[in-house]
């Protein structure tokens, strides 16, 4: 069929042998229900006589050329598509159940195809017609409505269970060749919390709270940095707070085991000097990515990140710090800074989803949790937003010691090495428990305490409950 330049994509044949197939087998109808609906039709009488034995579905009612008229007379439409003799020649074209399936997927690309050059076509209109603020909000709301376009065009496909039970065998076989053990995911780079989190999955949201100057960014830092040295798996960092340059420079005394102040003042000795140097210079080579850019938004966070994934295939993990920074386009002017966070926390998840990546994103901890007989933090003091808790894989709580101690803040020697406790508070698919750290706060860095120690520390931890 030739087409104008104003016209829309559509094949009428392809919607007759639908709809005619429709009203002369219950497999076709039920075939088509779960794949089409009435605006996948471009034909108005089409989606007439769709809607009919949607009613006729809907009453439980048997499906043929004569219900579907009857339905018609009583939609007062009837006369509108043609009479009994239009559903008469949309039967003639019904084709075997083996078919079907080739002229529904012709029906729903011309529908997708049509949806998504309306789009352009509003976009294109918007443009000449409305007021525009900046370039760059204009492009990334055209982006989210032709992304949204394109999601609409999805079809939610079943797969038999032995595809997923093979891949499941293969997966556990792939596990034990590794020699990771029970590790199924990313590593933490710290053994006590992937015993609990069995590493950061594919597709899943780790929420690392702590309240300020607890050491949150510091340990989603350390935890990015293993990663990337034991994995060789590419990362990425939206660090939204600080410079890129202050994030290298943690990560140098991390490494260096040189005191940041040092580094950052450049006053190192000679023998400081050689760790920096090779600190530096293996850290160069590890495949991590930063991002620091002021003002970020969710939509930056997705098309950056699919842009790194184009040219870095394995990238595995994405660390946000933090989500209570990240920025919201497109919302209404009544959204609450809840309403917002709820939506950066299901977005967040959807971006895990969709581009098969762990997301651990950095969050803030109310205050409030100070309050009341139990001082560790607890998921619902995790600030500003309950969706978080709710849409999170996992969620680790940071409570340190020092922090609650006004004794143990006055002893400087304790300044030196903190006694962190990683809260694994939800664990979607595993258990909850408690993880000490170490904190070295000086250096930046993050470390296990002996078995000993962490069998000590339980054990006054259960004399304390």
């Amino acid at each position: 069929m030739k087409k104008t330049i104003k016209e829309l994509p559509f094949n009428v044949d392809a919607e007759k042998i639908v709809i005619g197939s429709m009203m002369m087998s219950n497999d076709a109808l039920y075939r088509v229900l779960s794949v089409l609906n009435e605006e996948d039709f471009y034909m108005g009488k089409h989606q007439l006589i769709y809607r009919a034995i949607g009613n006729l579905q809907d009453k439980r009612l048997l499906v043929d050329i004569f219900t579907t008229a009857e339905e018609l007379t009583l939609m007062k439409e009837l006369d509108n598509i043609g009479g009994t003799l239009y559903l008469k020649e949309c039967s003639d074209h019904f084709v075997a159940l083996a078919s079907i399936d080739f002229y529904i997927n012709i029906v729903k690309d011309n529908s997708d195809l049509r949806k998504f050059l309306l789009t352009i076509r509003e976009i294109d209109i918007d443009y000449k017609t409305q007021e525009i603020d900046t370039i760059t909000d204009f492009i990334q709301g055209a982006e989210q409505r032709i992304k949204d376009s394109v999601q609409r065009a999805r079809v939610a496909t079943f797969k038999h269970i032995d595809e997923y039970t093979k891949e499941a065998l293969l997966q556990m076989e792939k596990q034990k060749r590794s020699g990771n053990g029970s590790l199924t995911g990313i590593t933490t780079g710290f053994d006590n919390i992937d015993y609990f989190t069995n590493g950061f999955q594919r597709g899943e949201v780790t929420v690392l709270g702590a309240r300020t100057s607890v050491g949150k960014t510091t340990l989603a830092l350390n935890i990015a940095y293993r990663a990337a040295l034991k994995e060789k798996i590419p990362v990425a960092i939206f660090e939204l707070e600080m410079s890129g340059e202050m994030l290298a420079k943690k990560m140098i005394s991390m490494a260096s085991n040189v005191p940041l102040n040092k580094i950052i003042s450049g006053t190192f000795s000679k023998e400081d000097e050689v760790k920096v140097s090779v600190a530096s210079k293996e850290i160069s080579n590890l495949p991590i990515f930063i991002e620091a850019s002021a003002g970020n938004t969710l939509m930056d966070i997705e098309n950056k990140t699919r842009q790194l994934l184009e040219k870095q295939p394995d990238l595995r993990l994405v660390v946000v710090d933090h989500i209570s920074i990240v920025k919201v386009k497109g919302g209404k002017k009544s959204d609450t800074r809840v309403d917002e966070m709820r939506k950066i926390s299901s977005g967040l998840h959807a971006i895990a989803k969709d581009l098969d990546i762990s997301i651990l994103a950095v969050a803030q901890v109310s205050r409030d949790s100070v309050k009341g007989d139990v001082r560790r933090p607890k998921l619902v003091d995790i600030k500003e937003s309950g969706a978080i808790e709710q849409d999170a894989d996992v969620v680790i709580l940071l409570y340190d010691e020092l922090y609650e101690n006004s004794k143990a803040k006055e002893d400087k020697k304790m300044e030196d090495v903190r006694h962190i406790e990683a809260i694994i508070a939800k664990q979607r698919n595993g258990k909850t428990g408690i993880a000490d750290l170490f904190f070295f706060k000086q250096f930046s860095r993050y470390e296990v305490p002996t078995k000993e120690w962490q069998i000590e520390a339980a054990r006054l931890r259960k004399e304390e409950n």
